[in-house]
C-alpha cells in the first residue's frame, strides 16, 4: 500500500496562502473558532524551529493585537 499523507484542511491553506502573500505574523487573540488555525501552527513547528511561514503571537486582547500589527507596519512597512 502506498505511502499517503493527510489530506489538508482549511487551517493549513489558510497557512500556505498567507504565507505565499509574504505573512510573516499573525497577531490575534485566542478564540475558540482559531483552534485549526492553531493546530495547523505546531504541526509546521514552534516560532524557533519552523522555517518558513508566519509566526504566531497570541496576544490576551483584540486591541493589543491590532496594536502589534499596527507597529509592525510602522516599523517594517509591511501590513500583516
Amino acid at each position: 500500500m502506498p505511502h499517503t499523507s493527510p489530506a489538508a484542511n482549511g487551517a493549513d491553506v489558510l497557512l500556505e496562502q498567507l504565507e505565499r502573500q509574504g505573512v510573516d505574523c499573525i497577531f490575534a487573540s485566542p478564540i475558540a473558532v482559531m483552534a485549526p488555525i492553531w493546530e495547523a501552527l505546531a504541526r509546521r513547528g514552534d516560532d524557533h524551529t519552523r522555517v518558513k511561514g508566519p509566526r504566531y503571537f497570541r496576544c490576551r486582547h483584540e486591541l493589543l493585537a491590532m496594536g502589534l500589527a499596527s507597529g509592525y507596519y510602522k516599523a517594517t512597512g509591511r501590513s500583516q
